[in-house]
């Protein structure tokens, strides 16, 4: 999933994805330090913020972020994108959020919400490459969709 965003900045966490459902959690969020994490919860019900940029966003500014995730036995693998650079992480204990809802620019109650713009959301029913998120993101902000299928 990915989309382009346009934050005016905040003092608290303010969600771009959030998919959450029985006791689950996937979410892309920016962090009080404006910078882009992507988080699951642990297979214990907790907070497990998985990977964190070292790139802080630029506020006023748009910004693409992007993340990737998959199984490897019983391994979450996860990409996360900011912009041109790609961070990595893993873990073995997390919660199945399969079936979740996702909320866009804020949580499901309505909370932590962006405090900006999003435009041009994506989501693929498979994996995209480096490659492929980078060819999103150098093409550069429109209001397209592009859908990639898995066979």
């Amino acid at each position: 999933m990915g989309a382009w965003f346009n934050t005016k900045g905040g003092t608290t966490s303010r969600y771009i994805l959030a998919s959450e459902g029985n006791g689950a959690l996937l979410s892309l969020y920016l962090d009080s330090s404006n910078k882009l994490n992507l988080a699951v919860r642990d297979s214990a019900g907790g907070w497990l913020t998985l990977i964190t940029s070292t790139e802080t966003v630029t506020v006023n500014t748009w910004n693409y972020g992007a993340f990737t995730w998959s199984l490897s036995g019983t391994t979450l693998n996860a990409k996360l994108y900011l912009n041109d650079k790609v961070y990595s992480g893993s873990t073995a204990s997390f919660k199945d959020f399969t079936g979740v809802k996702t909320a866009v620019g804020g949580t499901i109650s309505g909370t932590y919400q962006l405090n900006g713009q999003l435009e041009g959301l994506s989501s693929y029913n498979t994996a995209l490459t480096s490659e492929e998120v980078n060819v999103i993101y150098t093409n550069g902000r429109g209001n397209w969709v592009s859908y990639k299928q898995s066979s």
